[in-house]
C-alpha cells in the first residue's frame, strides 16, 4: 500500500519541486497528489474518501489566494465544506 499525500500550493514551482526530490530520493512507496488551492484541496479529499483511498496526510502552504493553509485544514477537519 502506498502512503497518499496531498500537496496544496499555489506556486507550481513549489508542487513541481516537491515531487522531483521525491522522486530522486527513491520514495516511490509515497503517493503525491496535487491542488493548486484550498477548494481543489477540498474537493479532492471528498473525492479521496469516496473512492475509500482518503489520503494519509496533508501538507499544506499558509498563504494562498481564497482560502489559506488554515482554511483549508479546519475544512478538512471539520468537515463542514468537505
Amino acid at each position: 500500500m502506498k502512503i497518499r499525500v496531498l500537496i496544496v500550493d499555489d506556486d507550481e514551482v513549489v508542487r513541481l519541486f516537491l515531487d522531483r526530490m521525491r522522486k530522486k530520493c527513491g520514495y516511490q512507496e509515497i503517493e503525491f497528489c496535487f491542488a493548486c488551492n484550498g477548494q481543489e484541496a477540498l474537493r479532492a479529499v471528498r473525492e479521496s474518501i469516496q473512492k475509500e483511498k482518503p489520503f494519509h496526510a496533508v501538507l499544506t502552504d499558509e498563504q494562498m489566494p481564497r482560502m489559506g493553509g488554515g482554511g483549508t485544514l479546519s475544512g478538512i477537519v471539520g468537515g463542514d465544506r468537505v
